[in-house]
């Protein structure tokens, strides 16, 4: 990308056929004119790519720049007229005038094309980004979520996915209703194109499988607390206490002097049990769960070594 605009930047030139505005100094205009041709650079090298893939970022930052009428404007105060030339990479232009190998010229007036496609781009690609993604989710997920894919995920994955979806419908029906037709085209990433309504499509598959896999998410997190709370209960553990443990299945519960308790007979019994928290502070905090029948209280204390700790277990 950096050595495309470097190429592209050298071959701007701008030829006055016509004199100055007397009141125009030469700094003037070439400052506005490099100014001009830093951002037609910008313009020329999305003609060719098509797309950015900097997705937010490069849209953020282009966004940021000047207005391309503006730098126009800004040109002929400093001394340009319609009739200058502008020699570059300009071959998308329908005006373009071949003058050797990769090299066409156009006029400043003929610029306004440009900037008009530009400024249809920069409304565009808000609505564009989030249509190449929920392609790209398309292809990688064909098919409708099951409890297997969604085995590995954690709560909230699903919304995620559904979420993108909602904001890609609600930023094409932006553009839309600011005048753009829904037959307008985007690239994706492949170089195929898309229709906006075709892209509303995809959008909406993507909202639509997010909120399944959310789905499935559930179902799978459903059947493993049901397994893992019917251990306990069949030791008589209710109430808090069996969210305790179900919460925490998997992870140490430790008794006396710290001592990890393996045994769920034991734990179900137990009148307090402790948990061993190691600190990013290089601290170690002593949590204990003090139970009266299937409630319990906790406290805690850190300590500022491992030895020291082990007082938090009496």
């Amino acid at each position: 990308m950096l050595k495309q605009i470097l190429i592209a930047t050298a071959l701007f030139t701008a030829t006055a056929v016509a004199t100055p505005h007397a009141h125009a100094g030469a700094k003037d205009k070439e400052k506005a004119v490099e100014a001009l041709h830093g951002l037609l650079t910008n313009v020329l090298i999305w003609m060719r790519e098509k797309t950015w893939s900097e997705g937010e970022t490069g849209l953020d930052r282009y966004l940021a720049q000047p207005s391309c009428m503006g730098l126009i404007a800004d040109a002929k105060k400093a001394g340009m007229t319609d009739a200058d030339k502008l020699v570059g990479y300009y071959e998308h232009h329908p005006k373009a005038v071949k003058l050797g190998v990769n090299k066409y010229e156009i006029t400043l007036a003929d610029a306004a094309w440009l900037c008009g496609e530009w400024d249809k781009r920069l409304a565009t690609e808000p609505a564009a980004i989030y249509i190449r993604r929920a392609a790209v989710h398309q292809k990688n997920n064909p098919n409708e979520p099951t409890t297997n894919d969604a085995g590995s995920y954690s709560k909230g994955a699903g919304e995620a996915t559904a979420k993108r979806g909602a904001q890609c419908i609600a930023a094409i029906d932006k553009l839309v209703a600011s005048g753009t037709p829904d037959s307008d085209k985007v690239t994706l990433d492949d170089g195929s194109t898309v229709t906006l309504a075709e892209g509303k499509k995809l959008c909406q598959r993507q909202q639509d499988w997010g909120n399944a896999f959310e789905a499935r998410i559930g179902e799978v997190r459903a059947a493993k607390r049901a397994e893992i709370a019917a251990k306990y209960e069949a030791l008589g553990v209710k109430g808090d206490r069996l969210e305790l443990f179900i919460e925490y299945d998997g992870v140490y519960f430790r008794g006396k002097k710290c001592e990890i308790i393996d045994d769920i007979k034991k734990l179900a019994k137990a009148k307090y049990v402790y948990q061993w928290l190691e600190n990013s502070d290089y601290t170690h905090t002593i949590r204990k769960y003090t139970f009266k029948g299937n409630k319990y209280k906790v406290s805690e204390k850190t300590y500022t070594t491992e030895a020291k700790a082990y007082k938090g277990c009496k």
